[in-house]
């Protein structure tokens, strides 16, 4: 699982330089075409791209299928976008169309904007970490599949290490908190993001 993860591979290498791209827009053919010139990494915005929950699975099955690592940059850092959890899920689909299920639709790693404290990080770990780490739960089959395709059992247990998550520092409090909320989260990768208007 972790030789798939080639943004993971990247990271924890001796130089840990990586190239990637961002994806906007929906289609799993413009997925495949970004994948397909070279980069390590795509990440799919479901932040502030136009990419819905179905368009966002597509992608990430597109990407994965390239021998590329799909990144998937969420809205928040709500559990329900993290992982999904079906019964949420059910109620929100009806009335939202932010994309969910990042770690389940079988993305390598996501990117979770405005974490500000430890405690966010806390909550953040506990969603996107089976147990003993955290609380995500298993359901979904495409997970194991855009990812090496290990069995269920291979995939719960080598989860929490492989998939890759990053955080953006982007405001005063985060910068503040960085050492906190990195530590929290062991995390492979800190971004930091719109730091100018933080510090003003």
């Amino acid at each position: 699982m972790q030789a798939a993860n080639r943004l993971q591979k990247a990271l924890r290498s001796s130089t840990a330089l990586t190239f990637g791209a961002w994806q906007m827009l929906p289609g799993s053919n413009q997925a495949r075409t970004i994948a397909r010139c070279g980069f390590d990494w795509i990440c799919v915005d479901t932040e502030h791209g136009n990419i819905d929950d179905g368009a966002m699975h597509e992608a990430v099955a597109a990407i994965a299928a390239c021998g590329v690592s799909p990144i998937v940059r969420i809205a928040a850092n709500e559990g329900w976008m993290v992982k999904r959890n079906f019964r949420l899920w059910i109620v929100i689909a009806m009335v939202s169309d932010v994309p969910q299920g990042a770690l389940d639709s079988g993305a390598h790693g996501i990117i979770v904007p405005l974490l500000e404290t430890a405690e966010d990080a806390k909550k953040l770990v506990r969603s996107a970490k089976f147990p003993p780490m955290g609380n995500r739960g298993l359901g979904s089959p495409f997970a194991m599949g855009n990812i090496g395709d290990p069995s269920m059992a291979e995939y719960l247990q080598q989860a929490n290490d492989s998939l890759v998550t990053i955080v953006q520092i982007e405001t005063k409090e985060a910068l503040e908190n960085v050492s906190a909320i990195t530590d929290m989260v062991a995390l492979p990768a800190a971004m930091a993001a719109s730091l100018r208007a933080a510090k003003g």
